[in-house]
């Protein structure tokens, strides 16, 4: 044997070493769905999970971000509360951060209207939020006390 031949048989054992370590290290961190290709699992999300999620969400936009919950309620709802802006509704915020802060979900209730499902979640402080879904993350909230 000469030195190319040596070489040759000393990368090909080094980059078979590398392959095997390689695919056990997939093997261990990233399991192959036998499934094949492009495959998800398919999760069903009940309307608890669904009303929580809504209120946790809506309920730290309104202490993180107003202007976003502004956007969000209806038309209705900003009468009720007197605001009529986002600067008004920021100030409103603002004087009730320590009741929102501390509002947790209580009881909800789901009620299809027109083919879609409005979330009726009530809140520790009597407070009750509507959702009324355009898409899954898309909605409208109504909010009465």
């Amino acid at each position: 044997m000469n030195w190319k031949t040596t070489s040759l048989i000393v990368i090909i054992v080094i980059l078979s070493v590398l392959i095997v370590y390689k695919h056990q290290h997939l093997e261990e961190n990233l399991p192959i769905a036998v499934e094949g290709v492009n495959t998800y699992v398919d999760k069903e999300v009940t309307d608890r999970t669904m009303a929580t999620v809504y209120f946790n969400q809506f309920n730290n936009m309104l202490l993180n971000n107003p202007d976003m919950a502004f956007t969000l309620i209806d038309i209705t709802t900003k009468t009720m509360l007197g605001v009529s802006n986002k600067e008004e509704f920021r100030e409103y915020v603002n004087k009730n951060r320590d009741q929102i802060a501390k509002r947790t979900l209580n009881n909800f209730d789901v009620i299809t209207k027109n083919g879609v499902k409005n979330y009726y979640c009530l809140a520790s402080d009597k407070v009750t939020y509507v959702f009324v879904p355009n898409s899954v993350m898309d909605y409208k909230v109504q909010i009465t006390k």
